[in-house]
């Protein structure tokens, strides 16, 4: 017990770790904050729900097709120029957002196109960074562990932040707020002196060197499987605020909620316990099931809420890991002059998944109602975690491990 507590301790000392953390969670706080924002923009001045996820989803779409390519020009050019270049093009975006009238949607669907596709690479990069700094083993599963807290807090303060300026500065102001906390987190992090690469290691025998990241068979499965993690989170999203619907409280809701994310957060820090970085693709396997079956007693609408938080939490556990797992796998297999666009791919899918989970079960919930609509957008959701998870099943990493 001892030596994992200096073990964590060291981590969090590494010249650099902290600014990296603090940075990031600046800079990616605008993810979090920006579904409410845009939701609450587009109905403030009369636009309807379906304006609203068409901006939500053109947002997320566009930052699908974003982040690999930054991610690849990290890897070629370094990650401040990139950095502080897409920092600075989608805050102008978002900025232009704030002065449009909604009702121009030829203006204000593009603006959002560019503002996601421009997202800065921020975790990818620090992905990078990571491996560099790190000693492999249990300090590298610190860093992660600390790292996938930092995105726990992401999606929670996240709309809690964006819903305080509403209140405060009202739809457009709060865009106004979304720039300037993204564009410090950016500005911040490419003034971070990028540490130096280690010796490159020769590429194993099952890796193709010059090969698109997409034509390779092995990424893809892995990304499939990433895809159907972050599903049921979409999922869960809406589970939860439906529950608060169900009980006639928003003060539910906001409790489930903070009960997810304390599960996540427990999670998180589980990372270096498990040695994930060790893994190998059957036992990430059995994380992904735990994902796909841990969200469905989220369905339970009639469930007392102290049950329901319960519930919650549990949910929230295997998240983290089965992201850790899947992020250090990449790690292992994938080339060093690879890795930040193969991060940005798996950052892309995961969000896509999680955003395609909320849009899906939103629609089912009304067209169904509260208990059959839920129920099923559960069950879907672990259909397409299970069929992810039955990608990399019989997959052989073995050929391809770098360590």
């Amino acid at each position: 017990m001892e030596e994992k507590q200096e073990t964590t301790v060291h981590a969090i000392r590494v010249p650099g770790t902290l600014a990296i953390l603090v940075t990031v969670l600046f800079g990616r706080l605008p993810q979090g904050m920006v579904s409410l924002a845009f939701i609450q923009f587009i109905r403030d001045e009369g636009g309807s729900f379906a304006y609203a996820s068409a901006l939500v989803s053109t947002f997320v779409i566009a930052g699908t097709l974003g982040q690999p390519l930054f991610g690849r020009l990290i890897d070629r050019f370094g990650s401040a120029r990139i950095i502080i270049g897409t920092g600075t093009i989608a805050s102008m975006a978002f900025a232009g957002l704030a002065l449009t009238p909604t009702g121009l949607v030829w203006l204000v669907l593009p603006l959002g196109a560019i503002a996601g596709f421009a997202t800065p690479p921020l975790e990818s990069a620090a992905r990078v960074y990571w491996p560099r700094m790190m000693k492999r083993g249990t300090q590298l599963d610190q860093a992660y562990g600390l790292d996938l807290m930092g995105q726990q807090l992401i999606y929670v303060f996240g709309p809690l932040l964006s819903a305080l300026g509403i209140a405060w500065l009202g739809s457009r102001g709060n865009l106004w707020g979304i720039v300037a906390i993204g564009l410090f987190g950016a500005l911040a992090f490419a003034l971070i002196p990028e540490p130096a690469k280690r010796a490159e290691e020769a590429a194993p025998a099952g890796i193709v060197k010059h090969q698109s990241l997409i034509s390779d068979a092995f990424f893809t499965r892995l990304l499939i499987f990433m895809f159907g993690l972050g599903v049921p989170v979409g999922v869960q999203a809406i589970a939860a605020t439906n529950y608060g619907e169900f009980h006639g409280s928003a003060t539910a809701s906001g409790f489930a909620f903070a009960a997810y994310a304390c599960g996540g957060t427990l999670g998180a820090l589980s990372v270096s316990k498990l040695k994930t970085g060790t893994m190998n693709l059957r036992q990430i396997s059995f994380i992904g099931v735990a994902v796909a079956v841990g969200y469905a007693p989220l369905a339970f609408l009639g469930a007392p809420l102290w049950l329901y938080c319960v519930l919650s939490v549990l949910s929230g556990l295997a998240f983290p890991i089965g992201l850790t797992a899947g992020f250090q796998m990449v790690e292992r297999t994938c080339l060093p002059t690879r890795l930040a666009e193969a991060n940005g791919w798996v950052i892309a899918v995961v969000n896509l998944g999680v955003a395609l989970g909320a849009m899906g079960a939103g629609p089912l919930v009304d067209w169904l109602g509260k208990i059959p609509g839920i129920t099923t957008a559960v069950i879907l959701a672990a259909f397409v975690s299970l069929a992810g998870v039955a990608t990399i099943w019989n997959l052989d990493a073995t050929s391809r491990l770098r360590r």
